[in-house]
């Protein structure tokens, strides 16, 4: 495997990895692996000849951009959840 599929790979899936992660800052963190993996997606693209690729990336560029944007450069404490806030579990109850 050529190294820069290897990075692509690994940078990839660990954006895709901590934009699922439970806290925030970490999940902060997957937009710059994204955007770190997003020049090895457009070579391999070129590389290959394949337009469509090109463009996907370019769409992909646009959403890490958006994390960052969001998590990075104008980040809004407002919108986060209050501290006291849990998460809505349902218990399994009796079928009817």
């Amino acid at each position: 495997m050529p190294f820069d599929s290897l990075l692509l790979a690994l940078a990839g899936a660990m954006a895709v990895w901590l934009s699922q992660a439970r806290g925030a800052p970490w999940r902060r963190w997957a937009c710059v692996l994204g955007l770190v993996s997003v020049p090895f997606w457009f070579w391999a693209g070129w590389r290959a000849g394949q337009w469509e690729m090109l463009a996907v990336s370019a769409l992909h560029a646009l959403a890490w951009l958006r994390g960052v944007w969001v998590y990075w450069l104008a980040p809004r404490p407002e919108l986060d959840a209050p501290a006291g806030l849990g998460t809505i579990q349902l218990a399994p109850g009796p079928r009817r």
